[in-house]
């Protein structure tokens, strides 16, 4: 049986979109979610400046940040300890160009995607939604749609075969 051939990543334009994204994704979840999932209070003279960014967005845009119930702490917990480092391994699945990585990213997608619909549903329905709206949808949605965009991606069973 004949082995394919991986497509190689100068010729896989796309795939840079998907790394640039994954890589703040990672950012974001090790340098901001783990605010939350620690339970670090926030506050607007805070020596540290990501938590005072996070301060920021909780006072003009999401109050449900400053409160960080337990819902959103678990929410941010996962994302610290499970998307985080899975984002790394992504990244370094698409740089390779490993065909591995599709069942494991198809898995995410679905995690993230109703993790995502969880969280916009949760804020809606409490009694501190959004200030902004359309600024707390620009800060999530990209969560939502560039998984489902890799969801896409990854369709083939041998994403980065020839």
């Amino acid at each position: 049986m004949k082995q394919l051939e991986n497509i190689p990543l100068q010729q896989r334009p796309q795939d840079w979109f998907f790394i640039g994204c994954f890589s703040f994704f990672a950012c974001s979840s090790f340098c901001i979610s783990s605010i939350s999932a620690f339970k670090i209070p926030l506050s607007a003279d805070s020596p540290n400046f990501l938590v005072k960014a996070l301060y920021w967005y909780g006072s003009a845009i999401d109050p449900l940040t400053l409160g960080n119930p337990p819902s959103l702490q678990m929410q941010t917990i996962i994302d610290t300890f499970i998307f985080g480092p899975f984002y790394i391994c992504l990244n370094y699945a698409l740089i390779q160009g490993a065909n591995w990585i599709r069942i494991p990213a198809l898995l995410y997608i679905s995690s993230i995607t109703y993790s995502m619909v969880l969280l916009i549903g949760i804020e809606l329905l409490s009694s501190s939604s959004p200030k902004d709206f359309p600024k707390f949808l620009m800060f999530n949605v990209p969560y939502i749609l560039i998984p489902l965009l890799l969801g896409y991606r990854l369709r083939h069973p041998l994403p980065f075969a020839r």
